[in-house]
């Protein structure tokens, strides 16, 4: 109560709190439930039931729900706060503080959560780790993640942001020792105006990084290596310069994986900095199980990460070799007779990039003739979606896509795209709303015969997961 303020409606302020949750299904013996309020439920309405499942104690800003609890005889404790969000985020920076010892911080427009993946993935070959779960990266999973009663003293956590001023609460919050910004791209510029203001505002992860912390971030990308006010330790991932600290180069994808060598200039005895002279040393026939030449870069970061933290180049190759994708990221699954690509997680121009190579990459080396496509708009771009998907409708037409059907309606500008760089007309459909999923996996059932392998990719907004529904073994 101390730390979060408040006030205690009922129970003591001696209650000890194993983990923080905001879902009740969730909710195991001694956690705290935070009852959010959001656009369509109202967590509230769910402290019964936490409590029945275990919850010892309630976090929430609605006085009329907790006297309402009170008065119905609960005996958890129940504390009142004037913000929720803000009450979870002085809890989160107090357990920071006083309980985890290292902190790696990630951040970028496009492959953050895999970056994150891979750096616990090698990490967790030398230290006690735990990770940010799924997408819990902004101002509520981002506390959560840290309260979530995990006793290890290092973490590795994701930051996401869409719009000005959140990157300095969560990284307030995170305190991260290593920052990483994996790149400057589209995402959430229709909110951020211009790739400028989007580094800008990525770049905020330093107000809150650990005095003598440590930015890894992108050498390749002039606004952030042109930024004035980079700290003294920082390490530069490159496939592009080879003075970088981290230089990435003879990179080899195949359908299995992507095989790359990078070079990387020596550390210094601190283990934070990396000193610029020509000494070096060489990894050769790095593997990571990413199809693409993204994957070898992504793995750069992760490397580099686990280089300042002093793992053997052993742990580095068994940390990386071990990765797995969480979500619906490049997911490759074989299902009567067919391939699909499952990478619905999210979407802008540079993701589908690499999404279009995966699927250009696996149809070649499996000798499949029949590639389709599932686009879902990619959200969040302003002024310049329509640019943008036109241009994607031009590379699906450009891959050689045999079948495209887009929803969304941004879906309209990929079609037009795709057909004016020469796809048939009579191949691409149109779905303005991604609730028609029957009709959309109707079309799919008339197409996509068996031996074809689809692509399925979209912004999160699009729900193109849900064609997992549909798909089965006697479709």
């Amino acid at each position: 109560m101390d730390v979060v303020g408040g006030i205690l409606i009922c129970g003591s302020p001696d209650t000890e709190i194993e983990g923080f949750v905001c879902n009740s299904n969730n909710v195991r013996c001694g956690n705290c439930f935070v009852a959010i309020k959001g656009k369509h439920y109202d967590g509230n309405s769910f402290i019964k039931e936490a409590e029945k499942k275990g919850a010892v104690a309630v976090l929430s800003d609605s006085k009329t729900s907790l006297e309402t609890e009170l008065l119905s005889g609960s005996s958890i404790s129940l504390l009142l706060t004037d913000n929720v969000y803000n009450a979870l985020g002085k809890a989160a920076k107090f357990h920071r503080e006083n309980y985890i010892k290292n902190v790696i911080g990630v951040t970028g427009s496009v492959g953050k959560t895999t970056v994150k993946e891979l750096i616990y993935s090698i990490l967790s070959e030398k230290l006690d780790i735990f990770k940010t779960e799924g997408n819990k990266n902004n101002e509520l999973g981002l506390p959560l993640t840290i309260l979530s009663g995990n006793m290890s003293k290092n973490v590795v956590i994701e930051l996401g942001i869409s719009n000005f001023n959140e990157m300095e609460k969560l990284s307030g919050i995170a305190q991260p020792d290593v920052s990483v910004i994996t790149n400057i791209g589209n995402m959430h510029i229709e909110n951020f105006g211009t790739r400028e203001n989007t580094a800008r505002e990525k770049l905020k992860i330093l107000t809150g990084m650990k005095e003598n912390g440590t930015l890894v971030f992108n050498g390749d990308e002039k606004l952030l290596t042109d930024f004035p006010e980079l700290p003294d330790n920082r390490v530069t991932v490159s496939e592009k310069n080879n003075e970088c600290d981290i230089f990435v180069f003879n990179v080899r994808t195949s359908s299995a994986g992507t095989f790359f060598d990078v070079k990387i200039n020596i550390k210094t005895e601190d283990q934070k900095t990396f000193r610029k002279k020509n000494d070096f040393k060489k990894y050769m026939d790095i593997f990571v199980p990413i199809i693409g030449n993204h994957g070898a870069f992504d793995a750069a970061f992760a490397l580099a990460v686990g280089e300042i933290y002093g793992c053997s180049e052993e742990q580095i190759r068994r940390g990386l070799k071990k990765y797995k994708p969480c979500g619906d990221r490049q997911n490759i699954e074989y299902i009567n007779g067919r391939c699909y690509i499952f990478d619905s997680y999210n979407a802008g121009p540079e993701s589908f990039d690499a999404a279009l190579n995966v699927l250009k990459i696996t149809a070649e080396e499996k000798g499949i003739k029949y590639k389709a496509v599932l686009a879902g708009s990619m959200l969040e771009l302003g002024n310049i979606s329509k640019e943008e998907h036109i241009k994607l409708g031009k590379k699906i037409a450009n891959n050689g896509a045999d079948l495209l059907i887009t929803v969304g309606e941004e879906g309209m500008y990929i079609a037009e795209g795709a057909v004016s760089a020469g796809m048939n007309k009579e191949k691409v459909s149109v779905f303005l709303n991604e609730s028609d999923m029957e009709k959309i996996f109707e079309k799919l059932k008339n197409n996509l015969k068996k031996g074809a392998i689809l692509l399925i990719k979209g912004s999160r907004g699009m729900h193109l997961e849900r064609i997992r529904e549909y798909i089965t073994e006697d479709f």
